[in-house]
């Protein structure tokens, strides 16, 4: 039985996740391919969110070939990038040959939360800590915001203009950030992507000065409330063991497992390869 088949909070979680993959690889600048069984898009940049592939639902007989087939191109260019994998994006002879041609996995908790089941207020904007402000951002007047993310996350500061090219192209309307300023600076970021009444959250990053300060939680309680406001009735995201606690406390419950399957060329990388979305 599938992870899916076991938790029907599953769906919800990979189906946001995937429709913000689809959404990048639409956007202007890449260079997108959208199959009845695979996603693909791939940049000049070499860091691999501006080059991936998801949403592969391959035949079990047909997995080998066909993963193979999207392989050798990424392979050919010599840029890193990412396979995501959820699970009904997977299967063994997929994980199998993606280990074989080298990708090396890394796992996430795929999280979800009813809202009727938050424990970051009762409907109404949390207060963050004092000496943080959380305030909604329009991405499109405030690069800060992808320098935020870059710098947070470790990434080369030229990473930072295709990213705002990048996010830039998705659906305004549906795309929503914030900002979080500690004493006048600022410290965080994260945003929340909406697919019908369910709100994904993603790219929630602090400024390393600015960490073990609840600005984390400070910026997802905030997203959190935007989502009830939006009339979302869920809210779903992916994260690493080192933020589990902090969603564990505010109510997420793990659901699935959300696996990154990153190549790196041959040499020193030219760019960190730090992998949120």
């Amino acid at each position: 039985m599938t992870e899916a088949a076991r938790d029907p909070r599953t769906g919800p979680v990979e189906d946001n996740l995937l429709d913000l993959l689809a959404g990048l690889a639409a956007t202007p600048g890449l260079r997108s391919e959208h199959r009845p069984d695979v996603t693909t898009w791939s940049s000049d940049v070499a860091h691999p969110l501006l080059n991936g592939v998801a949403g592969a639902r391959f035949p079990a007989d047909a997995a080998a070939a066909r993963a193979g087939e999207v392989l050798g191109a990424y392979v050919a260019r010599g840029r890193p990038f990412l396979w995501w994998t959820t699970p009904s994006t997977t299967s063994a002879p997929l994980e199998q040959v993606l280990g074989l041609l080298g990708l090396q996995p890394a796992d996430s908790a795929g999280l979800h939360l009813a809202l009727d089941d938050d424990r970051t207020g009762t409907g109404t904007r949390p207060a963050p800590p004092p000496g943080i402000t959380v305030r909604a951002a329009v991405r499109a007047r405030e690069p800060v915001l992808d320098q935020v993310l870059v710098a947070a996350f470790g990434m080369a500061p030229e990473v930072a203009g295709p990213l705002a090219r990048m996010h830039g192209g998705l659906d305004a309307a549906r795309l929503h950030d914030v900002l979080a300023v500690v004493d006048g600076e600022p410290a965080g970021t994260g945003s929340l992507w909406v697919t019908g009444r369910t709100a994904g959250l993603y790219n929630i990053a602090t400024l390393g000065a600015a960490r073990g300060r609840g600005v984390a939680t400070a910026v997802t309680s905030a997203l959190v409330a935007t989502a009830r406001e939006l009339g979302c009735t869920e809210v779903v995201l992916h994260a690493s063991d080192l933020g589990l606690g902090v969603y564990r406390r505010l109510g997420f419950a793990p659901v699935c497992t959300v696996r990154q399957h990153l190549w790196v060329p041959p040499g020193p990388p030219r760019h960190a390869v730090r992998t949120d979305v």
